[in-house]
């Protein structure tokens, strides 16, 4: 069945916050989860797909938000690099843990199929209707993958040149292997069931007719690596190897000495932490050495009052104690200034009317 958005939205949506971001209500799940979903052309599909998705993962139990990457205008569809532009944009909105890069024609099957992350990438989705659910090849990494973010920034994410259909899963495997140094792993094909969406007369992109040459190029994975940022540390620096708690480490929870999915922070130069305690809807000051913070923007709800936050993301502090936070669900930057006990807003997304 093929339902309006406005439809999907009143079954599912009752309890979904801005930006397709779903969480239990009754539990703290372990994972973040990034779904990020790619097409060009195909919204039936996409929307067929919402109506599986949502259920299927709330039934699960898990904090997860969906993403969606379309291709503008007629070049060549580029698989690989929509999702590493969904991977790059999900990172700016929420601190996911996870990420599964889900192809817009498969659904899944049997609720055992986890969406989560291990300590190893994982093919979701081993066995298709297409294929009679077997694993058509042994090195077949397509349709639904699972990385960890650290993971899946250990294989520099999907390569950027296969444009049009085929080759970049395949270099994906490659990454894997030969860069991550780890294999991949896979549920039982019973549970790794999916059922692929008929293409109700889309026309998939053109076959890149050099995808093989591009694999089998035998590329050095050891040149393949993440630039570094401009920041003053030596190339050669070695870090210690256990960590020293500076903020929270007592739980998950709303006491000062506690943090809830703690985002963005800014250090200043007296190394005072200032921490945007997302789920607590809180900017909390932490003074070097303290057991515990101190309240210092928000903490009275989530709403949208001068004297709240709603989901802050991050803060930057000047040497006046004047707080500038991101106050993502409300769309807006408030200013508070030293000791005050409400914001003032200096930036707002204004919606039309």
């Amino acid at each position: 069945m093929l339902y309006s958005y406005d439809v999907l939205e009143t079954q599912y949506g009752s309890d979904i916050h801005p930006g397709g971001h779903w969480f239990p209500s009754r539990c703290q799940a372990e994972q973040r989860i990034a779904i990020i979903i790619c097409y060009r052309n195909r919204e039936q599909h996409f929307k067929m797909l919402l109506g599986n998705l949502h259920p299927f993962l709330q039934q699960q139990q898990l904090d997860y938000t969906i993403f969606l990457v379309n291709q503008h205008g007629q070049e060549s569809f580029n698989r690989g690099e929509l999702f590493n532009i969904g991977f790059i944009e999900a990172q700016k909105y929420y601190p996911f843990t996870c990420f599964i890069f889900h192809d817009v024609d498969l659904l899944p099957e049997d609720i055992r199929n986890i969406y989560t992350c291990t300590d190893q990438p994982r093919h979701m989705s081993s066995a298709m209707d297409k294929f009679d659910y077997k694993l058509i090849y042994p090195k077949f990494f397509g349709g639904v993958t699972a990385f960890s973010t650290d993971d899946f920034l250990g294989t520099n994410g999907y390569s950027n040149v296969y444009w049009g259909w085929g080759g970049e899963d395949d270099d994906m495997y490659s990454r894997v292997v030969y860069k991550l140094k780890k294999s991949i792993i896979r549920y039982p094909i019973e549970i790794a069931r999916y059922k692929m969406i008929l293409s109700n007369k889309h026309i998939s992109a053109p076959v890149n007719p050099h995808r093989f040459e591009i694999l089998h190029s035998q590329y050095d994975f050891g040149l393949d690596v993440r630039p570094k940022p401009g920041d003053g540390i030596c190339a050669d620096a070695t870090w210690a190897r256990i960590g020293t708690t500076v903020a929270g480490g007592n739980g998950v929870g709303d006491g000062l000495n506690q943090l809830d999915q703690p985002f963005g922070l800014f250090v200043d130069e007296n190394q005072t932490v200032y921490v945007a305690d997302f789920a607590n809807h809180r900017i909390v000051k932490w003074i070097r050495d303290a057991t515990s913070g101190q309240l210092v923007a928000g903490g009275n709800g989530a709403d949208d009052h001068s004297n709240q936050l709603y989901y802050p993301s991050d803060v930057v502090v000047e040497q006046d104690g004047t707080l500038y936070i991101s106050d993502s669900y409300n769309f807006r930057v408030q200013k508070w200034f030293r000791d005050a006990q409400s914001g003032q807003t200096v930036i707002k997304k204004y919606f039309c009317s």
